[in-house]
């Protein structure tokens, strides 16, 4: 689906919203997710935005009252009955605290749920506000079924008070978890680019930007990335941005668009940002001619077609993954080095600070590159051509393979969308016997987010829904394009 797009220059740079998505709004008071909403939504203006509320609230839009002593089953009629009748409309959802007083947290999320499927293929969005911290336990799960998520908070600077928002799901992969500032004035949603507030993007270096991107499109084949003559670490890129430049220094643009097929325009415009700023530097090399696309191979169109569980029989008879041994998960040295790595990070970090937030997404990155690089490996070792994109309806026999051949893992793939599946492990093995009030198997959806992104060329996120560490049946994870 298409961005969701707001009007508003500056949020819709930093988001990646897609119409038909379900989005958490968190804020500190059930004040401020409204106060933000009212102003960025303002510029829509090809469909109408209206506000569900359960008392009496200030927007310049639509609002319709909710009376949540009613039955749950009252309530998703009369949404229901309101989404169909305005044939479209971007909906705010601004009752669920008092809803959760009355009803049952579970039914209130298989709901959610529900109109989660029911919208995937609008084009519209829908936010549901809630206070964070409230109701913890609903929450997490909130934050697991819906597509999106952005988290207001406000902090004291001396006498000031200043709230910031960030995205903790739905931007642009170098904004994610990055805190924006900003400020509502004369109706408008001011946010903080640079050193202004602003709701207009700079379009000075735009041109600049354009030529840059054309010179290493026009030199793929020839170009391999150098450090420039600028320190990254006195630079002000966010943590996914330093991420990407660690694996990217030294390498040849024909290789980091192999590695990254699904996501190349967008690092071509990140690395032109780069070398407009210094950050990094370019050399030239001889040329190597892409040869003319080889086809899937006979051989691994048969595979393709075998059923599953023969596929796996095989794969455990023979050892191997084409010529090339099956390298396992040294699943205690991972856990190991893991909380050692926590450990030295809690340690030397409060548990509030920047580094301490993002620690599970700095591996989840590293473990997606190693999967995007042990697919590589495997394409090259089988013969077959990496550019080649197989059909989406062979997602569920890549993922049901890569399970068992890198974990020993057996997995259940259902197909719920056309873009999305859902895996169930039955018998992971990641966390037994661990405790945990968020997903724990990251050493899972990571590398699976990177292999699957490399195979079909789109880019995916894998995510744990279900945990067995935090008391669910089985392990379950969403694996959805971005």
């Amino acid at each position: 689906m298409r961005a969701f797009e707001t009007g508003h220059e500056i949020f819709d740079k930093i988001s990646n919203i897609r119409l038909g998505s379900l989005v958490t709004v968190l804020d500190e008071t059930f004040f401020e997710s409204l106060m933000f909403l009212n102003p960025l939504l303002s510029k829509v203006r090809h469909i109408p935005v209206t506000v569900f509320s359960s008392h009496p609230v200030e927007t310049p839009f639509q609002l319709e009252r909710l009376d949540v002593s009613k039955s749950l089953n009252d309530i998703n009629l009369k949404i229901a009955d309101y989404r169909e009748r305005s044939g479209g409309s971007v909906i705010i959802h601004h009752y669920l605290p008092r809803l959760l007083l009355k009803v049952n947290e579970d039914a209130i999320l298989r709901m959610l749920e529900y109109w989660s499927s029911k919208i995937s293929d609008k084009s519209f969005v829908e936010f549901c506000t809630l206070p964070r911290g409230a109701y913890p336990s609903f929450e997490k799960k909130l934050q697991a079924v819906t597509e999106g998520v952005i988290d207001i908070r406000v902090s004291r600077q001396e006498e000031v008070y200043q709230p910031s928002f960030s995205f903790l799901r739905g931007s642009k992969p170098e904004y994610h978890l990055v805190n924006f500032p900003y400020v509502v004035k004369d109706d408008r949603l001011l946010i903080r680019w640079g050193d202004e507030f602003t709701d207009k993007a700079p379009t000075e270096d735009f041109e600049e930007v354009r030529r840059a991107k054309s010179y290493l499109m026009d030199n793929i084949g020839a170009i391999r990335i150098i450090k420039g003559s600028q320190s990254v670490e006195e630079s002000d890129l966010p943590s996914q941005e330093r991420l990407l430049f660690s694996h990217l220094i030294g390498r040849r643009l024909d290789e980091v668009q192999t590695m990254f097929p699904d996501r190349f325009d967008e690092i071509l415009e990140t690395i032109s940002r780069w070398r407009i700023r210094r950050l990094v530097s370019v050399t030239l090399e001889e040329k190597r001619e892409l040869p003319p696309l080889k086809p899937l191979s006979k051989r691994s169109k048969l595979a393709l077609k075998i059923p599953v569980p023969l596929a796996i029989l095989l794969l455990r008879l023979q050892g191997t993954y084409g010529q090339k041994r099956v390298r396992t998960v040294p699943f205690d040295s991972y856990i190991a080095i893991k909380n050692s790595a926590e450990a030295l990070v809690h340690m030397f970090m409060p548990s509030n600070s920047e580094l301490a937030k993002q620690l599970p997404d700095i591996e989840t990155f590293f473990q997606e590159v190693m999967g995007r690089m042990t697919a590589l490996e495997h394409v090259a070792a089988l013969g077959e051509d990496p550019r080649v994109k197989p059909d989406m309806k062979y997602v569920p026999q890549f993922v049901s393979l890569t399970l068992f051949a890198g974990y020993g893992l057996r997995a259940k793939v259902k197909r719920v969308k056309p873009d999305q599946f859902e895996i169930t492990v039955p018998d992971c093995f990641i966390c037994r016997g661990a405790k945990s009030d968020h997903p724990y198997c990251m050493l899972i959806s990571g590398p699976l987010q990177g292999v699957i992104s490399v195979a079909f060329k789109e880019s995916f996120i894998c995510q744990e829904i279900k945990c067995r560490a935090m008391g669910d049946r089985d392990c379950t994870f969403l694996l959805r394009t971005r």
